[in-house]
């Protein structure tokens, strides 16, 4: 890995875990400026990882590195359009750390081991890898809905609740 491929990915991973705690401590005040930093910082985040694989020059993906990569921009690219259109920012609040969690993944991966595998030509290897990564963006993002779900049901039944809890929004402050 080069040393502005290095760059690139550790600067995305801090812009990451900046943009998941601005997201949390915005959503628990209730401040719109914070709120707006977070998403600023995950546009932020996912640009730094999206030039990186740009720049790497291949598509389709062909390893978990690339893939992983690949992922995270576009559950953030997803959850901030959703965010921004049906003005939810509890998406934006799941996705941080769910595309940080992709993000070490490509971390810990390093980038691909051995030569890359032949261009298979047609555009269909790319059709085939545009749905394949928007279903599992689909199912990352379906996934922390469902987390975030649970999280807030636990908190309305009023029982002993768990510490990362007392990091979570009210319902009332998620759809102010």
């Amino acid at each position: 890995m080069s040393v502005r491929d290095a760059i690139l990915l550790h600067s995305g991973l801090v812009l990451y875990a900046a943009a998941a705690a601005l997201l949390f401590a915005a959503v628990r005040r209730g401040s719109a400026p914070l709120l707006s930093a977070g998403r600023a910082g995950l546009l932020a985040a996912a640009a730094a990882h999206g030039s990186l694989f740009l720049l790497r020059g291949h598509f389709p993906p062909a390893s978990l590195f690339e893939f992983a990569l690949l992922l995270e921009v576009a559950l953030t690219a997803v959850a901030l359009a959703i965010d921004l259109a049906g003005k939810m920012p509890i998406l934006s609040v799941g996705c941080a750390p769910t595309a940080l969690a992709f993000g070490l993944v490509a971390a810990l991966v390093g980038g691909p081991a051995g030569p890359r595998p032949e261009k298979v030509a047609g555009s269909s290897a790319a059709l085939h890898v545009g749905v394949s990564l928007a279903a599992f963006g689909a199912f990352a993002l379906a996934f922390v809905c469902g987390l975030l779900y649970l999280f807030e049901r636990r908190q309305l039944k009023g029982r002993a609740a768990a510490p990362i809890l007392g990091f979570m929004p009210s319902l009332e402050a998620l759809y102010r």
